[in-house]
């Protein structure tokens, strides 16, 4: 039982850990920013893609659920103690 529990434990830390470097392993390859409303000098705010505010907003899912895999992990570990 013991080695199914560190297994286990193993498993969702190497998830999590790749869940939480999703950035890293498949960055984003898009226009990140785009600048709106330029002036009369060329200056204008810059302002984020909706595909990279997509993108963005998968990879904070990802790394947070990567989280939870290793906080789980660490119960699972500290349980088989």
């Amino acid at each position: 039982m013991n080695s199914i529990i560190n297994l286990l434990a193993i498993l969702t830390t190497v998830l999590g850990a790749m869940l939480l470097a999703w950035d890293i392993i498949r960055p984003f390859t898009g226009t990140t920013y785009k600048v709106e409303d330029t002036t009369y000098r060329g200056s204008g705010q810059a302002e984020k893609t909706p595909e990279y505010i997509a993108w963005e907003t998968k990879y904070r899912k990802k790394a947070f659920l990567g989280f939870v895999l290793i906080v789980i992990s660490a119960i699972l570990q500290t349980i088989n103690l």
